[in-house]
């Protein structure tokens, strides 16, 4: 405290701001925009006359011992500016200091008394002195606070611009594998590529596509693709603690820091975190795909958008392969019907042909035994059958049937007789129903005749009754070698 400097600043307070303000002028200021140029003394009065007497009221309690008013002058105009500009009228309050200094010793220089005009210059500078230090201290502590501040904004930008190059990639990446599996059909190849990318982006120490599928046991999920050849044991759905499991049964998305190895199934590889991800298909989970990586699980968590991603347009493509395979499926299907159905038409075209034929043929003759050889001829082409006879009623006993025609055996030899009710012929004779024999060895009705040989019975068989008027005249008998060959559609001919 020096009260023989304050009461001279006091003394001499209007001569003190005059040459104060006057010494500003030969000096170059920084502004408050930052731009320099010299004061003119005439802006000196109107604009920084109250910033002189502000500051020189402060200097005098200063001087008295309270300094705390000038520091807070100091501190007010050196940053008064925003916290970006903070600092930029420093120059100029350490300027406005060290003018006052000058203008008092200017004064001081002619006070008579030498010692006294050396002490009250020594105090004054030592006010100057302090003030300018700590002004200097805090401009040092905020530009301090202003670098630490900007440099925080320029590594949150790095992160910023690093993420969004990061993502950026994914995206593409995203992008070139849905392009991909947009073009394939086939689910193992669907499965391949996503596995593949999957560890391609990630990194990741194994990766796994589980399916669900059912045994005899009941539904359990089963790797259908993998990153290495292991064939882990099918994980049962009732197996809660398992990771995969849960993620299959929630439909959730499950991430576990190093689980519990006695809780999972013997996919799992020991110290590693788990990532499964469901595969959803409209109303239900078709699938799993489980990542593991040993380290940190924030590797995980880095690409969780990308393995949904990716999760996601492989559910799609598994469903559009799905449905190609059934459509393909389905188109086999009805080729292999339309053959079928374009067989039994051209069937049905050749037997109404050949029936044509034969009611032409039969109608330009009266011969009874040609009428029987050509009604023989046109049956074994219509039923493809190896042997034909036709047996009509005996004039003298309706009861019995003689052969009459044969087709593909020896001649009269084979001219059998049968009683109504005896052998398949007898039966259909005397009930008047067609009999469809598939096999003739199984068939009770079927009766050997005496001397003949058992080679007979084998094969298929077709008799129909020959109704003309309401009376019974005889039975119509194909047969052919091999069993089930004859069927209703024949029997129908």
């Amino acid at each position: 405290m020096s009260v023989d400097l304050q009461r001279w600043l006091n003394q001499h307070r209007s001569t003190l701001l005059t040459r104060w303000s006057h010494a500003l002028s030969a000096h170059t200021l920084v502004g408050v925009n930052g731009a320099a140029g010299s004061i003119d003394p005439g802006d000196i009065d109107v604009d920084t006359v109250p910033l002189l007497e502000a500051l020189f009221e402060a200097t005098l309690q200063a001087a008295d011992g309270d300094s705390e008013p000038l520091d807070s002058v100091l501190l007010t105009y050196g940053f008064e500016s925003d916290s970006n500009n903070a600092g930029t009228h420093l120059p100029d309050m350490l300027a406005l200091g060290f003018g006052l200094a000058r203008a008092a010793r200017q004064h001081l220089a002619e006070e008579p008394d030498a010692g006294r005009a050396f002490a009250l210059g020594c105090a004054l500078d030592a006010i100057i002195e302090q003030s300018t230090m700590r002004l200097a201290q805090t401009w040092a502590e905020r530009s301090s606070e202003l670098i630490s501040e900007r440099e925080f904004i320029a590594s949150s930008l790095d992160h910023a611009v690093a993420a969004a190059d990061k993502s950026a990639l994914q995206l593409k990446a995203l992008n070139d594998i849905a392009q991909q599996l947009s073009a394939i059909l086939e689910r193992d190849e669907i499965l391949n590529l996503v596995v593949s990318s999957l560890v391609r982006l990630t990194g990741v120490a194994h990766l796994a596509v589980w399916e669900p599928v059912v045994v005899e046991k009941g539904p359990h999920l089963i790797v259908r693709h993998g990153s290495d050849t292991r064939i882990p044991t099918p994980l049962a759905l009732d197996r809660g603690g398992d990771v995969v499991v849960r993620a299959f049964c929630t439909a959730q998305m499950q991430l576990e820091v190093l689980p519990n190895a006695l809780s999972q199934g013997d996919w799992y590889l020991p110290d590693n975190n788990v990532l499964a991800f469901p595969m959803p298909a409209s109303d239900r989970t078709i699938g799993v795909v489980v990542l593991q990586q040993s380290g940190s699980p924030t590797e995980l968590r880095a690409h969780l958008a990308l393995i949904q991603g990716v999760v996601s347009q492989a559910a799609i493509a598994l469903q559009n392969a799905d449905l190609y395979a059934q459509v393909r499926s389905l188109n086999h299907v009805l080729e292999q019907r339309v053959e079928q159905r374009t067989a039994e038409l051209q069937e049905e075209k050749d037997r109404l042909a050949t029936l044509h034929q034969l009611a032409t043929e039969v109608s330009g003759t009266i011969e009874l035994e040609q009428v029987m050889e050509t009604s023989l001829n046109t049956l074994a082409a219509i039923t493809q059958a190896e042997h034909a006879s036709i047996m009509l009623v005996e004039e003298d006993a309706n009861t019995l049937l003689v052969t009459r025609a044969v087709l593909g055996m020896p001649g009269p030899g084979n001219h059998t007789r049968f009683a109504f009710g005896s052998g398949i012929a007898g039966w259909v004779a005397q009930h008047r129903r067609p009999a469809l024999v598939p096999d003739l060895s199984l068939d009770e009705r079927w009766v050997t005749v005496p001397g003949g040989s058992l080679r007979k019975r084998e094969g298929s068989m077709i008799t129909v009754p020959l109704v003309a008027h309401g009376d019974i005249i005889g039975v119509l008998s194909s047969r052919t070698s091999r069993s089930a060959i004859l069927t209703k559609t024949t029997c129908d001919c």
